[in-house]
């Protein structure tokens, strides 16, 4: 297997070889030939007959300098790279790791033992190689982009895409390179505008290569701007009418755009050519549900399935497909099959929940959920699921255990914190809400989302001070966040602050002119400025919108008794006790309804 260049002899001619200084002192008097096969000189000749290809000469120079100098750290790792070049790995990886003995602290030759270790299919040894090499030099570049590499393969996007990132920020020539790398992981993850961000600059560059403008499509395609990503899959097949993932693109491009008779024309055409790849097939299945044939595409899924190497993932989207058509049952059996032939994972045991909720099955579901808790505990998302399934059923209690079981091995967990926050605030264990407020603050202080969470469960504490600021303060950065607003002002209304908790509802309501909920804040804050005519409007129109809230009626009783309506007052204060007679206005409506 040909190797890729190593890395060490574009870095060591940059640098003069000055790591050739940790050679040991030589006599003074010495025959000039030999002098002259000692020198750095003679080491920077062995690198450029190796750039040349003239790997065997550049091995007998480095050999006869390592008679001279055979504590040359940087001789050695230059011998191994000149070897791996001729395919003698063995001896290569000797050299290199007696030059790391030597000098640990060379970062180039961690690259190069990274480089033979990935030929010999050692992914976690170059890994590691790779990592130490960063660790020493965090500039290294294409020591970042190796890495990227190397955590891809082992499927771990994650890490790839923050090395990637970094390999992208080299400021010596702008290429694509990397960025192409880069881009995908940003579309596996959905975030387009980051990819065109990233490759924009190369949109119509046909001296770059295809993957370029391939990538770059796939992200205008994922910003649902479908005119222009078939441009642009054309424009990249403009440069290589043959590349099949590009063709595949444009399909995709087309149908989304609105044509599919004419993707299925590309999916049917590239599986006569590619006849072993079922990636033409799962896309005639998908062309096949655009165009209503639901039962022809489970049949072209199946076939998909026979043919892949691999065929979790086709098996997840049609086991998808089930669901949107109404066959929860046979996504069950699906996903049990793809867990009895391929083992559990979490997404697997997280999508075979999700299927037996929708065949109503929620016993099933639950014990799905505890199994995948119990066998990958190390997953903090185990956790989020068993507890958002639990809220969901309105078992608070095994949810804000759940929750805080999760919290115990993996305490900062945001999603978490949050779970068991909201869930301790409906509880009303508010006391314990705002703790883990407290720890969602400290994880996450800059977050608009947190500290609105945070100011909600204050507000429920009637912390009314502190839960105002941070409302404030939220309003500040997110100008439509009409909740924010709307909770402000009860809050100001208890403080007292009317006139400002009027100010904030008009706005909440200017943002949601049909919510009922607004439109009580709203009323209520009127009611305390003494607006009665708008209150009751408002008010009226909340309770026909929501006829068995009773703090609505409630506060609707309060405006009729302040005009002298006391029929109607009478009315809406029995009708809120009926509803809820346990409210915290429901002892002075009692007093009220004795006076009437």
């Amino acid at each position: 297997m040909r190797k890729p260049l190593l890395s060490l002899l574009a870095a060591a001619a940059a640098a003069g070889l000055a790591g050739v200084a940790d050679s040991p002192a030589r006599a003074a008097s010495m025959d000039p030939f030999t002098e002259q096969q000692q020198t750095d000189e003679a080491l920077n000749h062995a690198i450029r007959l190796y750039r040349e290809g003239d790997y065997a000469e550049a091995e007998k120079i480095t050999r006869t300098f390592l008679r001279f100098n055979p504590g040359s750290a940087q001789a050695h790792e230059v011998l191994g790279a000149i070897l791996g070049r001729m395919d003698r790995d063995e001896e290569a990886l000797a050299e290199i790791e007696l030059s790391i003995r030597m000098n640990p602290a060379i970062a180039s030759a961690h690259v190069n033992r990274a480089v033979l270790l990935v030929g010999n299919g050692d992914l976690d040894g170059a890994r590691e190689a790779l990592e130490a090499a960063v660790e020493l030099d965090p500039k290294l570049y294409g020591a970042h982009a190796r890495l990227g590499r190397v955590y891809e393969a082992l499927g771990r996007p994650g890490d790839a895409l923050t090395h990637y990132e970094i390999a992208a920020q080299e400021p010596a020539g702008l290429e694509p390179g990397i960025r192409v790398n880069l881009g995908a992981l940003y579309n596996a993850r959905g975030e387009f505008d980051k990819t065109v961000s990233l490759l924009s600059l190369w949109q119509r560059d046909r001296d770059v290569g295809v993957a370029v403008h391939r990538v770059l499509a796939e992200a205008i395609l994922g910003q649902r701007r479908y005119e222009e990503a078939v441009r642009q899959y054309e424009f990249a097949l403009a440069i290589d009418e043959k590349d099949l993932q590009t063709r595949l693109g444009h399909g995709v491009a087309l149908r989304a755009l609105g044509v599919p008779n004419q993707a299925m024309e590309i999916f049917e055409a590239l599986a006569e050519e590619a006849p072993d790849s079922p990636a033409p097939i799962v896309q005639i299945a998908e062309t096949q549900l655009s165009l209503g044939e639901a039962d022809a595409a489970g049949e072209t899924f199946l076939k998909a399935i026979s043919m892949a190497a691999s065929p979790a993932p086709i098996e997840a989207r049609y086991a998808a497909v089930l669901l949107q058509n109404g066959k929860p049952e046979e996504a069950v059996a699906l996903y049990n099959q793809v867990i009895d032939r391929d083992g559990a994972s979490s997404g697997a045991l997280a999508a075979l929940a999700g299927a037996q909720r929708a065949a109503n099955r929620a016993d099933d579901a639950r014990a799905t959920l505890d199994r995948a808790v119990r066998l990958f505990p190390d997953d903090p998302n185990n956790y989020v699921r068993l507890a958002l399934f639990q809220r969901d059923i309105l078992d608070l209690e095994g949810a804000l255990d759940s929750a805080a079981a999760g919290l115990e091995k993996h305490p900062d967990d945001l999603t978490l914190l949050r779970i068991a926050a909201t869930v301790a605030r409906d509880l009303d264990r508010i006391d314990t809400a705002v703790k883990y407020g407290e720890r969602i603050l400290a994880q996450s202080p800059d977050s608009a989302q947190d500290r609105f969470i945070y100011a909600t469960l204050l507000d429920r504490a009637r912390m009314d001070g502190p839960a105002a600021e941070l409302y404030r303060d939220v309003v500040e950065k997110q100008r439509d966040n009409w909740a924010a607003m709307n909770n402000l002002a009860l809050v100001l209304v208890r403080l007292k602050q009317e006139q400002q908790a009027l100010t904030y509802a008009r706005r909440a309501l200017q943002l949601q002119p049909e919510n009922p909920a607004v439109m009580h804040t709203l009323g209520f804050v009127l009611y305390k400025v003494g607006s009665l005519g708008e209150a009751e409007r408002l008010l009226t129109r909340s309770v026909s919108m929501l006829p068995e809230e009773a703090e609505i009626r409630y506060h609707l009783g309060y405006v009729m008794l302040a005009r002298s309506r006391n029929a109607e007052a009478k009315a809406e204060f029995e009708k809120a006790l009926e509803l809820n007679p346990n409210h915290e206005e429901a002892p002075k409506v009692r007093d009220m309804l004795n006076e009437l």
